[in-house]
């Protein structure tokens, strides 16, 4: 295939982002995020060992869960916000 902002020729297991070259992994440190697939509600995950234990669950629920979103776009945006803003007046609260 060939990129359409670049140009460059890329195969498959190549990135298809500029830039191309071929995925090493996660290199550097891991960067804390919200997870909104993991639970029922979302969760801020910040290592790949609590990625993984909240894959493999703990028993009392199944691994995986299929969710109906109907929120939406607004709805997410704002929701998205108001995790933000309690995560820094948490963060505050902390320090």
């Amino acid at each position: 295939m060939i990129c359409d902002l670049c140009g460059k020729e890329y195969e498959i297991g190549a990135w298809p982002f500029c830039p191309h070259g071929t995925p090493q992994g996660m290199l550097g440190e891991y960067r804390a995020h919200w997870e909104d697939n993991l639970s029922p509600e979302p969760v801020w995950v910040t290592s790949l060992a609590q990625k993984a234990a909240l894959l493999r669950g703990d028993g009392t629920r199944p691994r995986l869960v299929e969710m109906d979103h109907h929120l939406t776009q607004s709805q997410a945006l704002e929701r998205m916000r108001e995790r933000a803003l309690k995560a820094e007046r948490q963060a505050r609260e902390r320090a």
